[in-house]
């Protein structure tokens, strides 16, 4: 068990001559104690009459029923008698508990002596076994209102007392978070994975209410709680080690920190081909095209990516010759095949693009057949004003099949 021996000093600075001072202290000084489920707690509570004799005290302890429970001195006697004198006055007068209210019950030990002393010691103790836990703070304290008035009496004024003023009390302080240990982490290039919450820290009032603060000496990297884990994040392509810290916050408003190392390992990205360097549709005749060849990969030197076009037909070649791609129309070839780039990185990586290419080598011989004759105009007629057309129909290049295309048609009808 873990026993905390917190003080409690009583004054009175309203006093006509003599004062009492109050202070709440834990044995290292502070007002404010940690205590887990099943503790005991010893309470001290100590009276400085400053040089003043007085004869006695009625004192009023207020505390939290659903957290502390004043364990018994004498479990022989009806009732719980929490209160352990220290026999500074010659008779206990009151030890018992009372109930305030549903919020709050209240130890009540008073003490007399006929003779009466000056008093500058503990004069009495209660141990509390914590039941209970709360998100927050909870204080044992004096009170001081109507039906628990906390009273002491001086020898030299007969028939006088002197009121204890309430305290702030000793205040009781949920355990702040509690961190795991684990200040390490890797991760992979421009973000992953992700780390939970419950493998960092651990709180009372659950990870899920806690707020996680990361800071890093680079402004541009941080960290974020998604759902139940924590994600890191650096800039772009970033590959290296921060130096950082991770702080932890409970809704009590306790804190836990410490400095953390982050690395951030490589990881081989796909290479790009900029779609809006090509256009949807391609048109080529009888002189070949020349087309550069657009595309790019963070990782590697453009010197090391390999370029490769496929055609869908035997009759347009492509070739490229470092990032320049040359299509050229053979044996006359008219219609439409689908051109696929295709860009390779060192790793293995492929990027792909797909551009529609059109043929007019002879305009309008839609059958490749070397002129333009009946079977084309059939042809022609099935796609005319036909919107999922072959685009090989739209001979102006307009994006409709239309009377213009069929002038053109006309036009070389029969050669």
């Amino acid at each position: 068990m873990l026993y905390l021996i917190l003080t409690l000093l009583l004054s009175h600075t309203a006093a006509p001559v003599y004062g009492l001072s109050v202070s709440v202290l834990t044995a290292d000084a502070d007002s404010v104690f940690y205590a887990d489920l099943s503790d005991t707690v010893q309470v001290d509570v100590s009276i400085d009459s400053d040089g003043e004799s007085i004869t006695g005290f009625e004192l009023f302890l207020a505390y939290d029923p659903s957290l502390f429970r004043p364990i018994d001195t004498d479990t022989s006697s009806l009732g719980n008698q929490p209160g352990q004198s220290a026999e500074s006055f010659s008779q206990v007068f009151a030890d018992s508990i009372l109930i305030k209210d549903g919020n709050t019950s209240v130890v009540h030990f008073a003490e007399v002596d006929l003779i009466g002393e000056a008093v500058s010691a503990k004069v009495f103790h209660v141990r509390f076994l914590m039941i209970g836990r709360v998100s927050g703070a909870s204080s044992i304290r004096v009170l001081q209102e109507s039906g628990f008035s906390s009273l002491y009496t001086p020898a030299d004024r007969d028939g006088e007392t002197e009121v204890i003023p309430a305290g702030a009390g000793v205040t009781y302080q949920d355990l702040p978070p509690v961190l795991s240990g684990l200040n390490s982490f890797t991760i992979e290039e421009d973000g992953g994975p992700a780390f939970l919450v419950s493998d960092i820290v651990s709180d009372e009032a659950g990870v899920g209410a806690v707020d996680v603060v990361v800071t890093f000496s680079d402004a541009s990297a941080g960290g974020t709680v998604d759902g139940d884990s924590l994600r890191f994040s650096t800039a772009m392509d970033f590959v290296g080690q921060l130096e950082g810290s991770l702080l932890v916050r409970d809704p009590a408003g306790g804190e836990a920190s410490t400095a953390i190392t982050l690395t951030t390992v490589a990881v081989n990205d796909e290479p790009v081909i900029y779609p809006a360097s090509y256009p949807d549709t391609m048109a080529i005749g009888l002189e070949p095209v020349d087309v550069a060849l657009v595309g790019t990969d963070v990782d590697d030197d453009p010197a090391d990516l390999l370029w490769l076009a496929l055609v869908g037909t035997d009759s347009l070649s492509a070739d490229i010759a470092d990032t320049t791609l040359t299509l050229t129309v053979l044996d006359g070839w008219n219609g439409s095949t689908q051109l696929t780039l295709q860009l390779t990185d060192p790793g293995g990586l492929v990027a792909f693009l797909s551009v529609t290419v059109v043929s007019n080598a002879i305009p309008a011989d839609f059958d490749g057949n070397g002129s333009v004759d009946f079977a084309d105009f059939l042809l022609f007629a099935g796609a005319f004003q036909n919107p999922d057309a072959d685009p090989k129909f739209d001979l102006d290049g307009s994006g409709v099949v239309d009377f213009p295309d069929f002038l053109i048609f006309v036009e070389g009808f029969g050669k």
